[in-house]
């Protein structure tokens, strides 16, 4: 295993009456009529999967799939350390974190599944899973207990229903994924929008995942060619229907960007 972990802090500046942004330089102060936020954004991953063959039946072999983090947050910088900066965002995207994996001329790819969006319950708004269902949890345990058979161990699916944040509630959508094709680098992207709601209710410290399996061969005449997994977070600010995505991400990646680079072997590392 060879779990590595990217991660970067930069200063954003926001302009709040034209709603225009830039990443602030190194020991350069926000203009007068701009308010400033702190940027933190992180990528963790295992740089040197197994490569799985391509199941006929779409499972995952869980020896071969690999799971991926982000972790992306944001605060406000003094002097204006309480500007209310949500109220300017979107209401159904008010963050944007982009995951880019390009395969390049690996002659690899890859299958996704389970991409989350995962929060601390109980939560400020809902009750937690085990609060909706702890006492028929409970009540099936006394059942149990009474035919004299072993308790059983509390499933996995509940721990999962405890640990994601819910994509929506009855017709409104709270955050959802998005794919699609980078125009410049021409590699699959994808999106997690998250709305306004959930920065309301879980806060602005945000943390997502996805699970990952690799196919294909390696080339033989040039081996080790890797595959660039590239974190961009973005938001979103509402502007007479306009939207403004902040900050820019070139501008981001000109000052060194967030990235694994995994390198799929056919066989394990001894």
């Amino acid at each position: 295993m060879s779990v590595e972990v990217r991660h970067k802090t930069v200063d954003v500046g926001i302009n709040t009456e034209k709603v225009t942004g830039h990443v602030i330089t190194e020991n350069a102060p926000a203009e007068e009529t701009e308010k400033a936020l702190r940027l933190y954004y992180s990528l963790m991953g295992e740089q040197k999967p197994v490569l799985a063959p391509l199941s006929t039946g779409y499972s995952f072999d869980e020896k071969m799939s690999y799971r991926y983090d982000w972790i992306v947050g944001l605060t406000p910088i003094k002097p204006d350390y309480w500007w209310a900066w949500p109220t300017y965002t979107r209401d159904d995207k008010a963050v944007i974190v982009q995951l880019l994996i390009d395969c390049g001329d690996s002659e690899l790819s890859f299958s996704e599944m389970l991409p989350v969006l995962s929060g601390l319950q109980p939560s400020r708004r809902n009750p937690s899973f085990l609060e909706k269902y702890g006492e028929m949890i409970r009540e099936s345990a006394k059942e149990v207990a009474e035919l004299a058979r072993p308790i059983p161990v509390v499933p996995d699916v509940i721990k999962v229903g405890s640990n994601f944040i819910s994509s929506g509630e009855k017709d409104a959508k709270r955050w959802w994924i998005y794919r699609f094709l980078d125009e410049e680098k021409s590699c699959s992207v994808v999106e997690w929008n998250i709305g306004r709601q959930v920065l309301d209710e879980f806060g602005p410290l945000l943390r997502g995942s996805i699970i990952l399996t690799f196919h294909g061969t390696p080339k033989k005449e040039v081996p080790n060619i890797p595959i660039s997994m590239l974190l961009r977070p973005r938001l979103a600010f509402d502007k007479k229907n306009d939207t403004i995505l902040l900050p820019y991400y070139k501008e981001l990646e000109e000052k060194g960007p967030v990235e694994l680079s995994i390198q799929p072997s056919m066989h394990a590392e001894t």
